[in-house]
C-alpha cells in the first residue's frame, strides 16, 4: 500500500480547498490567511478521487460497443481538449443571475435533500450550485 507523507496531504488539502472553496491559504508563520482564487479544476480520475467528494461525472473515454455508438471514432485526447475549450469559452460568459423562483425552488430542493438524507450539507448546496 502506498502512503501519504504530511507535505502530500498538505497539497491535497490545498487542492480541495481550491476546487470546493475557490481559496489558497497560506501560513504567515503567526497565522494563516485565505486567499481567494478563480482557478478552473478538471480532475480526471479512473478511481475515486482524493481531491473532491464531489459526485463523479462518468465520461467514457473508450469507444462504447453498440449500434448507437459515436459518428466518427473517438479519440480521447482530442474529446479531452474539447472539453478544455468549452470550458474555456464558458468562463467568457457572465453568470446567469438567479432568478427569485430559481432561488425558491432550489431552497425547496435544498430543503427535501436535507429531509431525506441528514449528511446533504451547505457544501453540498455548494457543489451543485458551482
Amino acid at each position: 500500500a502506498r502512503t501519504l507523507n504530511s507535505i502530500g496531504l498538505k497539497n491535497i488539502q490545498a487542492l480541495k480547498q481550491i476546487t470546493e472553496w475557490q481559496t489558497v491559504s497560506y501560513d504567515f508563520m503567526y497565522y494563516t490567511t485565505d486567499f481567494p482564487t478563480d482557478i478552473p479544476v478538471l480532475s480526471i480520475c479512473s478511481v475515486n478521487s482524493l481531491i473532491s467528494n464531489a459526485k463523479s461525472c462518468n465520461v467514457p473515454l473508450v469507444k462504447p460497443i453498440s449500434k448507437h455508438s459515436f459518428p466518427a471514432p473517438f479519440e480521447p485526447h482530442t474529446s479531452l481538449e474539447g472539453c478544455r475549450k468549452y470550458l474555456a469559452l464558458l468562463r467568457m460568459f457572465p453568470a446567469p443571475a438567479i432568478t427569485e423562483s430559481a432561488a425558491s425552488s432550489i431552497h425547496n430542493d435544498f430543503v427535501k435533500a436535507r429531509q431525506k438524507d441528514p449528511s446533504v450539507s451547505q457544501e453540498s448546496l455548494h457543489r451543485w450550485i458551482t
